[in-house]
């Protein structure tokens, strides 16, 4: 039995639906126009293809039952409707309202995912939902859909990685990380050791900032430079709302889940700076929770100062246009 999602902040399903409708025929109109691999999944779903070997399962079995019913347009429409839907109504669960974070999603991984790398974002969408099991205690279920998120898009398995490791204690995983640092990085031992023996992810400070910069001295440095400092000044940010106010959230309830996925997308930067494609793949699958950090942070800053929380929102918004956005358009 499907489960039906208990979305705490009584978003108006019509209202969902009727965005979910609209993103997914711009999507259909653009892609043709934008993505460089539209007409590659026309002609693989089309069967014009000799050589399509893909072991991603699960999307191989959806495009073999669609295909005898229905167009790739019809198709890559259901499919991006039921992915933008479930990814609406999932980060709602897991953050806050889709009217807080939906214009930061748009903006940054809305072309990229859902038009380009769709296949890539019904994993995700996926991957989502097994965690929203886990949440509500249907082990075996969870599981199963995890599974089935790695066969819609084997890259997925990357994701088990940060998940495993954030089970472990703060210290475990510092220590861990430095060990890392030890092959990959330039560490400041003094720095390392003093971060040990005060470690406390949940009053996230400055120093631990200067930490994590420290195990991020990679070859990629004007790429991450970009996207690293936009992740670190929303989780400073959140934490220093958080800490100060007092304030309780479901989606910090993964943070350890979200530092070990920005950590690991660093250290992927490193080991395959020679290959691009790859390293940015496996950084922003790392980092695919960011509109969500950027909403929960616009959502607390409205509660307190609407000007303080415009000018956050402006700004953001015109930040991941230009990181994510407009090399994607241009």
């Amino acid at each position: 039995m499907i489960l039906t999602l208990k979305d705490k902040s009584n978003n108006n399903s019509i209202l969902i639906v009727i965005i979910t409708l609209s993103l997914s025929a711009l999507a259909l109109i653009l892609s043709p126009v934008i993505s460089p691999d539209y007409y590659f999944y026309e002609n693989d779903y089309n069967n014009f293809l000799q050589n399509s070997d893909s072991q991603d399962y699960f999307y191989e079995l959806l495009k073999r039952i669609f295909r005898l019913f229905v167009s790739f347009d019809l198709f890559y429409f259901l499919l991006v409707s039921t992915i933008i839907f479930f990814k609406i109504k999932l980060f709602s669960y897991f953050s806050v309202s889709y009217i807080y974070f939906l214009p930061f999603y748009i903006v940054s991984f809305y072309i990229l995912h859902d038009l380009i790398q769709f296949r890539l974002s019904l994993g995700l969408v996926l991957f989502l939902y097994s965690i929203y099991l886990y949440e509500n205690k249907h082990l075996k279920k969870a599981l199963i859909v995890f599974f089935i998120s790695i066969f819609t898009h084997n890259s997925i398995i990357i994701l088990l990685i940060p998940i495993l490791v954030s089970k472990f204690s703060y210290k475990f995983i510092v220590i861990f990380l430095i060990l890392i640092g030890l092959f990959f990085f330039n560490i400041d031992f003094e720095l390392a050791y003093e971060f040990i023996i005060d470690s406390n992810l949940l009053e996230f400070s400055a120093k631990n900032a200067d930490y994590l910069f420290e195990l991020s001295k990679v070859k990629f440095e004007l790429f991450f430079s970009k996207l690293a400092w936009l992740f670190l000044l929303n989780i400073i940010l959140l934490k220093f709302i958080f800490f100060k106010y007092k304030i309780k959230s479901k989606l910090m309830r993964f943070e350890k889940f979200v530092f070990i996925s920005f950590i690991f997308g660093i250290f992927f930067l490193s080991i395959f700076s020679d290959n691009m494609v790859l390293s940015n793949r496996l950084f922003e699958l790392l980092i695919f929770y960011l509109p969500l950090m950027q909403g929960l942070c616009f959502y607390q800053l409205m509660k307190r100062s609407h000007m303080i929380s415009m000018l956050y929102f402006s700004c953001l918004i015109v930040i991941n246009f230009i990181l994510f956005t407009n090399p994607l358009i241009t």
